[in-house]
């Protein structure tokens, strides 16, 4: 997932939190955010993982 998907994705999470009704529904699009924000940034540090053991050899 690129940048520009991840920025579309927190925003759409982001828009669904202010719409929530319940409590429940805003808990969930915040910590669906906080997730999207988790499996970026592992994806880039395996990216950054990667690129560094194939400088090693």
């Amino acid at each position: 997932m690129d940048q520009t998907e991840t920025a579309w994705l927190l925003e759409q999470a982001r828009q669904l939190a202010q719409q929530a009704t319940t409590y429940q529904q805003k808990a969930f699009y915040v910590a669906l955010g906080d997730l999207i924000r988790e499996q970026q940034k592992r994806a880039d540090q395996l990216e950054n993982e990667l690129d560094g053991r194939m400088w090693e050899h």
